[in-house]
Order: C-alpha cells, then sequence, then structure tokens
C-alpha cells in the first residue's frame, strides 16, 4: 500500500510556538509568564514596605479619641439590639457628619468572627485599602505609560505612603473610614473600564459603598458617571448616574447637619475658602508655607493636564487618571467649603495628617508631568529633578509622621484614656468590657 500523504495545514491554522519571557529594562515582558513580571517589579512596592513596617511598631491595640465611639460603643450597642430591623438601620445612622457603612459592617464582621475586637489588626485592615488603591492606580499609570511605568509608580508610592499621614496610619477609625473611600472609588473605577455584566455588578456595588463610606464618598462617586459618559458608554454610565442620585437621597435623608458650609456670597468666606484650599493642596510639601506649595502644585497639575491642545482631545488611555484628580479635587473643595473655618494653625496641621489626597495630589502631578515629557529628550532631567523634590518631601515627612506616631504611642500608653471626656470613655470602655468586646486593661 502506499503511504497516505498528509494533509497540508492551512497557513491560518499552524500554531507557532511560544516564545519565551523576556523581560526588558523599562519593566514590561513580552509573550509568556505574567506572574514573572510581577516578581521583577516587586520593587514598586517599596514605599509600601517602609509604611507597614512603621506602622507595625507603632499601632497598639488601645482606642483613641473617635475609636470610643465609633467602635466600642457601636458594638455594646449592637449587642444590646436584639430586633434585626434596629440593627439594619443602626449600620447607615450617623457618625458625627458621615454615613460609615462599611466601616460599621467591618466592626460587626470582626467581632463576630473573633468574639471580641482587636484595634491593632483593625488598623493594619485599614491600611490595607490603601495598599489596594495604589495597585488600582499602578495599573493605570501602566496604561498610560507602557515604558518606564514601574519607575513612575514607585515614586508615586511615596507620595501616597507617606508616614506623615500619621492619624490614618495608627488611629483605627479614621483610617478604616478615610482609606475605605479611596479604596471603593478606585475599585469602581477599575471594573467599569472593564467589560461585562459580572465587571458592571462590582462597579455599582463599589460605588454604593464608596458613596455611604463617608461624605467624602458622595463626592468622589459623582465623578463615575461623568467619567463614563467621556468614556462614550452610555448605559453604564445610565447605571452609574441612578445609583448616585438614589445613593445621595438615601444619605441624606433624615441626615442631622454638622458642619455648617460657608457663604458662599460673603468675599472674606471665599477668601477663606481659597486660602485652606490652597493650604491643604500643598501640606504634602510644606505646613508653613502650604499656601505656596498648593499654587505650585496647582500650577503643575494645570500646565501638565494631558489634554492635546491641538485637538482638543484627551490623551490616550490618560482619562482614569483624569477621573482619580476630579474626585480628589472634588472632595477637597467640598472640605473647604465645609471646614474652612478652621484656625490657621489647625489648617497647618490637619489636611496632611488626617486625609490622603494631598499626597494624591503629589503624585497625579508626578505622573502627568512624565507624560506631558514622555518620549522628549529633556524627560529624564525633569523628572530626575521632580524626583528629587518629591523624595526630599518624603526625606522630611517620614521624620515628622514617625516622631508623630510614636508621640501618640505614648499618649495612648500613658493616659487612662486617650479621649476628650476621660469619665465618658471609661464608661463606653467599662461597658464594652463586661459584654466581652474590648478591656482595656488587658493592653496595659
Amino acid at each position: 500500500m502506499k503511504p497516505v500523504a498528509a494533509k497540508p495545514v492551512p497557513q491560518e491554522k499552524r500554531k507557532e510556538p511560544k516564545k519565551p519571557v523576556a523581560a526588558v529594562a523599562d519593566g514590561s515582558t513580552t509573550d509568556g509568564n505574567k506572574y514573572l513580571k510581577y516578581l521583577i517589579n516587586f520593587w514598586i512596592f517599596i514605599p509600601a514596605v517602609v509604611y507597614f513596617n512603621m506602622v507595625s511598631v507603632y499601632a497598639l491595640n488601645i482606642p483613641m479619641q473617635d475609636d470610643y465611639d465609633a467602635i466600642l460603643k457601636f458594638l455594646t450597642d449592637w449587642v444590646m439590639t436584639p430586633s434585626f430591623t434596629d440593627r439594619f438601620f443602626m449600620l447607615f445612622t450617623q457618625h458625627g457628619d458621615h454615613r460609615i457603612l462599611h466601616s460599621r459592617l467591618l466592626y460587626v464582621w470582626y467581632y463576630d468572627l473573633f468574639g471580641k475586637v482587636n484595634l491593632r489588626n483593625i488598623i493594619f485592615i485599614s491600611n490595607i485599602q490603601l495598599l489596594v488603591a495604589y495597585v488600582v492606580l499602578v495599573h493605570f499609570i501602566k496604561k498610560a505609560i507602557p515604558k518606564y511605568w514601574n519607575v513612575v509608580s514607585l515614586v508615586a508610592g511615596f507620595c501616597i505612603f507617606d508616614p506623615s499621614s500619621y492619624e490614618n496610619a495608627t488611629f483605627a477609625m479614621c483610617g478604616l473610614v478615610n482609606y475605605g473611600v479611596i479604596m471603593f472609588f478606585m475599585i469602581s473605577l477599575y471594573f467599569f473600564t472593564r467589560p461585562g455584566n459580572r465587571n458592571l455588578v462590582i462597579a455599582l456595588v463599589s460605588q454604593f459603598f464608596c458613596i455611604f463610606a463617608s461624605g467624602g464618598g458622595v463626592m468622589s462617586a459623582l465623578c463615575l458617571p461623568v467619567f463614563l459618559l467621556l468614556s462614550k458608554d452610555k448605559r453604564r454610565a445610565i447605571y452609574s448616574g441612578a445609583l448616585l442620585v438614589i445613593g445621595t437621597a438615601l444619605y441624606y435623608t433624615h441626615y442631622t447637619k454638622g458642619s455648617d458650609p460657608a457663604e458662599l456670597h460673603d468675599p472674606f468666606s471665599l477668601m477663606r475658602i481659597v486660602r485652606f484650599l490652597l493650604h491643604m493642596m500643598g501640606s504634602h510639601f510644606s505646613f508653613e508655607n502650604g499656601i505656596l506649595a498648593g499654587v505650585c502644585v496647582l500650577l503643575v497639575l494645570v500646565l501638565t493636564f494631558p489634554l492635546d491642545i491641538k485637538k482638543l482631545q484627551i490623551k490616550e488611555n490618560t482619562l482614569p487618571l483624569i477621573c482619580v484628580l476630579a474626585a480628589v479635587g472634588a472632595t477637597t473643595l467640598s472640605i473647604a467649603v465645609f471646614r474652612s473655618d478652621y484656625t490657621a494653625g489647625e489648617v497647618a496641621s490637619y489636611w496632611s495628617r488626617y486625609l490622603i489626597y494631598s499626597h494624591m495630589l503629589a503624585a497625579l502631578a508626578f505622573v502627568f508631568l512624565w507624560i506631558l515629557f514622555m518620549g522628549k529628550k529633556v524627560l529624564w532631567p525633569v523628572m530626575g529633578v521632580a524626583t528629587l523634590c518629591l523624595l526630599y518631601a518624603y526625606k522630611d515627612n517620614y521624620a515628622y509622621g514617625e516622631g508623630c506616631m510614636a508621640m501618640i504611642q505614648r499618649r495612648m500608653q500613658n493616659r487612662p484614656y486617650y479621649y476628650p471626656d476621660a469619665a465618658k470613655a471609661k464608661e463606653i470602655e467599662s461597658h464594652a468590657c463586661r459584654l466581652g468586646i474590648y478591656c482595656i486593661q488587658d493592653e496595659r
């Protein structure tokens, strides 16, 4: 018998052998094992490692300030309330000016799982939220800056994981609320950029939790439907806009007004708002010269805004980063309107230590500056100078932040109760201890 000749394989069906992974200097890889590139670029998390090491040194399982009301008293009331309906509405009740839904869900989850609350562990959970937000930001940076994205992400990481934000770092309630807003906004933005209905559901759920994370979450969530409209995704924009309207209406239902906004028609109030706003924007670089630093940050953001002037188009893959800037800017402006009656001394320390938006503005300014000079000969000299400026600020902020963390640690160890009203704090803690929720004497 004659051997049967093999049928020729059509050209389009022939499979090319897979090429091995080749890591290149800019951190990108060719085809192949995607996990290898993550290991190669793990050094972009150096700022996070330094930050978490500092948190590990100074975080204590001792309540401070709002921890007594927001955590211990809430869990005490939760245990003493048997009704499912009453418990449900307790999750949505105000804490000061804010509704802190996801924080309360986490307190309840932790208590139900372990039978008591450990504030040090909650501190680490709150800081993990910042890490998640940073990972999403790195994803958007990589899309906008395919080459040397890892270098840009590293410098941005030194801005994000800044120890001068020490109250977020070692204050359980504070970090969980403030970092929660950023995390849920970033997660929602990420999944809105992904196709598929499952990703849409995750994005909408994250947007809902962003709205109810605190008052700042409403302003951040406002930017999401606008982002989708600019992305020409009308269907998702409708869903996101509807959720924003419904969520905001529910947020302010039976809302008790706390801080009064400044009177915008009063020129002196407007001047105070502008001064407060600039002070906050520049607090990453300086407290004493915060207004001057804020003007410089604002100028950099305006001059480097990723817009193609000739075509009047937003530069490719930069829209998510612009959305992040819009959310930070909107939240910053709203805080300036409602908090601008603070004294100059409080402004000098309030913004950077308690919130993270000034650090995010510094990171975004660096990213936009890189995009502006990307592909030009002056890229490395310009970005070298910018990197040195940011690292110099990080050096000062590191020393300041560590010093303040140590100061707070000493206060919590030496004071019977780190709370304005010691008698009230003792009553809250004693009740929580009788119920087995938390006993401060176990940590002395």
